[in-house]
């Protein structure tokens, strides 16, 4: 993950390696045991650059320039389409900038709270981590602009231009954002559930490529890149295919045992996507369609079946339906449901794999729940290839 100082962005590894990078420049350092110690050399790097000293007269001048208002600043911007302006860190609170031209600027850590910036042309700027709290940004033209972290706390979001934007970690607590143009739209990790406001996103695309234009319009910001995908049967193929592979659904007891299925989720991470089921269920669906659903494009199933309540249910529901491989893990010296050694005659349920401690589980998980998981999945893409290609034939005869 990038950090920011003063506008520029310097990394590191998370294993603490001996290099940290400070604007994509690779500075070789001897080996420090912290993050924090990193975290200190890359400032005092930064503080020493010369090039901080010519970025802040830039911004200076560039800031004085803003001041005379979007005649002035729009021509001058015309008349050298080669100088990118650079406002990293700069504070324009409460400025005045509708209509501004601030296409590729820099605008790292900028401080926009309350500005006024209608209209603004944003195309391809990057305002990585800057805070646009209170900012009015309606209309706004952010065409490919980079918004990693960007703050949009109880900002005003609305029919602006967000193709091709790449947003991260993005906080849009109390904004309103609709009747934005998304199409190749990129999002991860945004905070939306306390948005004030949120709908009418406009997907613009072409089925082909010498097709006609159409339109589709989607309420939820992160949904947008999902329903792109099921536009084209193709894209939809290539998500279940991989979902296929790398999904692995958790079922368990979530009070009791919610802290054991983490940790299996996290040793399941390197290899796969472990999903628990413990969020709150569509509101079209009921509790076993949704997990039937999830079942269904998943890899395997791993059902913890230690102190079962509801995981019987859920199992006798799956199992009949859906051919996927089912690992039944439980604690030693417990008994499984009742009714579970009916399930057994399904070929696709292994049989159940006791452990004594979760860390000799997570130890031996490789070899005693992913190696027979996987083999089992393999198996039954070829059963079912065989029976595809048997009705085929049948057909065909």
């Amino acid at each position: 993950m990038a950090k920011f100082y003063k506008g520029f962005a310097y990394e590191y590894a998370h294993d603490v390696t001996s290099k940290l990078t400070i604007e994509g420049r690779i500075i070789d350092l001897e080996r420090i045991s912290t993050e924090a110690d990193l975290d200190a050399l890359a400032k005092k790097t930064i503080d020493g650059l010369p090039e901080l000293e010519n970025r802040m007269k830039q911004t200076k001048f560039q800031k004085d320039y803003l001041l005379k208002g979007k005649t002035d600043w729009n021509a001058w911007r015309q008349d050298h389409p080669e100088i990118h302006p650079m406002l990293a860190d700069a504070d324009l609170t409460r400025f005045q900038l509708e209509d501004f031209d601030l296409s590729y600027a820099n605008l790292t850590q900028a401080h926009l709270q309350w500005a006024n910036l209608r209209g603004v042309n944003f195309h391809q700027a990057i305002l990585a981590a800057a805070d646009l709290t209170h900012a009015d940004v309606s209309g706004a033209n952010f065409c490919r602009a980079d918004l990693y972290e960007t703050i949009f706390t109880n900002a005003h979001l609305i029919d602006a231009n967000l193709q091709g934007t790449q947003l991260v970690r993005n906080d849009f607590s109390g904004a309103e954002v609709a009747n934005c143009k998304v199409y190749g739209l990129s999002a991860w990790d945004l905070e939306m559930e306390s948005a004030k406001r949120q709908e009418g996103f406009v997907i613009r695309y072409r089925p082909q490529e010498d097709a006609e234009e159409r339109q589709i319009t989607v309420n939820d910001l992160e949904m947008a890149g999902f329903t792109y995908l099921a536009l084209n049967n193709k894209n939809l193929t290539r998500l279940f295919n991989d979902a296929g592979k790398t999904w692995v659904l958790l079922l368990g007891r979530f009070s009791e045992r919610k802290r054991f299925l983490e940790q299996l989720a996290e040793n399941l991470k390197q290899r796969f996507i472990p999903i628990i089921f413990d969020f709150p269920r569509p509101d079209q669906r009921d509790l076993i369609e949704t997990v039937l659903l999830l079942a269904g494009m998943s890899a395997f199933v791993i059902v913890d079946l230690t102190d079962t309540k509801s995981t019987p249910l859920e199992l006798q529901t799956i199992v009949p339906n859906y051919a996927v491989p089912i690992v039944p893990i439980i604690l030693k010296d417990q008994d499984p449901f009742s009714m579970f050694t009916s399930l057994r005659k399904f070929d696709w349920v292994l049989p159940p794999l006791e452990y004594d401690t979760p860390d000799n589980l997570f130890k031996g998980l490789q070899k005693a729940v992913i190696d027979p998981a996987t083999a089992k999945a393999q198996s039954l893409i070829d059963w079912k290839a065989r029976k595809l290609q048997k009705r085929n034939i049948h057909e065909y005869l």
